[in-house]
C-alpha cells in the first residue's frame, strides 16, 4: 500500500539506531498455496491497490548492518522480517 516502499524501507533502516530492530509483516507470494487460492487473492488484493512485495527479502539481504531473520509462514501468505541493526 506504500507505493514508493523501496524509498520508505530505506528512510525506516537509516534512522534505525544500533541494536534496534525493524519488524515488517507484508503479504508473502503465496508459492506454497495452490494456484487457484494465490490467484485469487492476488486479483482480490488488487482491487484494493495492495501488491505483495515479491523483492522484499532481496532488498532486505542487500544492507550488509543488518542481521535479517525472515520467515513466510502460512504456505508464504505472509512474510515477516527482523531487521536487527548491528552495533558499530
Amino acid at each position: 500500500m506504500i507505493p514508493d516502499w523501496r524509498m520508505a524501507l530505506e528512510q525506516a533502516l537509516g534512522r534505525l539506531a544500533p541494536g534496534g530492530e525493524l519488524h515488517i509483516v507484508d503479504f508473502g507470494g503465496q508459492e506454497r498455496l495452490p494456484r487457484w487460492f494465490r490467484a485469487g487473492l492476488r486479483h482480490w488484493l488488487a482491487r484494493f491497490h495492495v501488491t505483495p512485495r515479491d523483492g522484499l527479502e532481496a532488498e532486505l539481504a542487500r544492507h550488509r548492518q543488518l542481521r535479517l531473520a525472515f520467515e513466510r509462514p502460512y504456505g508464504d501468505y505472509t512474510q515477516y522480517a527482523i531487521c536487527h541493526r548491528l552495533t558499530e
